[in-house]
């Protein structure tokens, strides 16, 4: 056959336990990814065609649509959870060779936060549309992140450890829950503050997207 050939894996020193406990983890991720996937991919012609009595071929472009959809929410996050981590990894590299950069680069990430929903807010109201503000925000960071790049601190090689598979497991997954628990205290803000504002007091989208700013500034 074309498949190269593999070496049987080496036994592991940690027991079977330790080796069976991310598998079981990732089992349940996946479970709780098929929960959230299935009725779009499954149902999405369905509910379109009973709802609105759309021809097959419209019907269809509803599971397009939901696959797009999943699709770019996936690069969006995969794109934020780079951000995050690269700045955190730059701000530990620097701490290393005796600075002190985390609370400073947070900071910076809320002043940010808070002052892009301020820019938004004010392209709102001088009626920019939305493809026009992303693509000019778009391109003007990629060459914000493009230059500074150049001045990045190359992060030094992590030390060589030997550690039981397990020990290293459990402050993974406790991290793992505390961002879980980050993320629902944060999401309802972060994502509805705006819209709760539109349908509660029927308020401009520049008046809405003051929500969004309240909402990080009392964060930070």
């Amino acid at each position: 056959t074309w498949l190269p050939d593999t070496d049987p894996p080496a036994p592991s020193e940690s027991g079977e336990a330790s080796s069976l406990r991310p598998m079981i983890l990732l089992g349940l991720l996946g479970l709780a990814a098929a929960f959230l996937e299935a009725p779009g991919n499954e149902w999405s012609a369905t509910f379109i065609d009973d709802a609105f009595d759309a021809a097959p071929a419209t019907a269809a472009l509803g599971f397009v649509a939901f696959t797009v959809g999943m699709t770019a929410s996936r690069l969006v996050g995969v794109s934020d959870v780079s951000a995050d981590l690269g700045m955190n990894a730059q701000a530990v590299a620097v701490q290393v060779r005796g600075g002190s950069a985390i609370n400073r680069l947070h900071g910076l990430w809320s002043i940010g936060t808070g002052g892009g929903g301020a820019l938004g807010a004010a392209a709102a109201g001088a009626g920019v549309t939305l493809e026009a503000h992303l693509v000019t925000v778009g391109v003007l960071m990629a060459g914000v992140a493009w230059l500074a790049g150049a001045g990045l601190t190359d992060a030094p090689p992590p030390a060589p450890r030997e550690a039981d598979a397990t020990s290293a497991l459990r402050p993974r997954v406790l991290l793992g829950l505390l961002g879980l628990g980050a993320a629902f205290l944060e999401a309802p803000g972060n994502d509805w503050s705006a819209t709760f504002i539109d349908d509660a007091f029927d308020a401009s989208p520049a008046t809405a997207a003051l929500g969004f700013v309240a909402f990080t500034v009392g964060m930070t």
